[in-house]
């Protein structure tokens, strides 16, 4: 009985740290940092090594690395099947969409763009100011040929669930 217990506890435990704990989408084109992970347990990257675009994926400790360029060799082409229409599919209705827009949190954002054009840039300026400002983001348009995006997205299961 009480082992039964400790595993009760155990099962209850981890589905509750999946369900509470935060993960994170995080961009950072200044580092190269491309990553996707679940608050300190997993995480995936996206690296360019020698223009070879490697996943590296990390799991409690363990590290593997996949050469992506490699996984892209083109493939012998396999029958199609034919399409069964009756398959019922669940839409997410639209009224919803901006409710799990909340259910994320951007904690940093900047956003530093320059299209290359000095008059496309002094048309995008005052639009890029405004939604700046009204965003409360640092995102802006410059004149010195500088990309720059600097993003950090939080968000969990049961904010995207509390928000849906």
């Amino acid at each position: 009985m009480v082992v039964l217990l400790i595993l009760l506890f155990l099962v209850l435990s981890i589905v509750t740290y999946v369900f509470f704990a935060p993960f994170y989408l995080e961009v950072n084109t200044e580092s190269g940092l491309y990553r996707m992970r679940f608050h300190r347990l997993t995480s995936v990257s996206l690296k360019l090594i020698d223009n070879v675009p490697i996943a590296e994926i990390r799991l409690a400790g363990w590290k593997k690395q996949i050469d992506l360029s490699a996984m892209s060799s083109p493939q012998t082409p396999k029958e199609k099947k034919a399409f069964a229409g009756n398959k019922k599919t669940r839409n997410i209705p639209w009224k919803k969409i901006p409710g799990l827009f909340k259910g994320f949190q951007i904690r940093k954002c900047r956003v530093t763009i320059d299209t290359g054009d000095m008059q496309l840039n002094g048309m995008l300026y005052p639009l890029f100011y405004l939604i700046g400002f009204y965003g409360h983001r640092d995102i802006s348009i410059n004149f010195m040929n500088e990309n720059t995006i600097i993003l950090e997205i939080k968000s969990s299961l049961a904010r995207m669930s509390w928000a849906y």
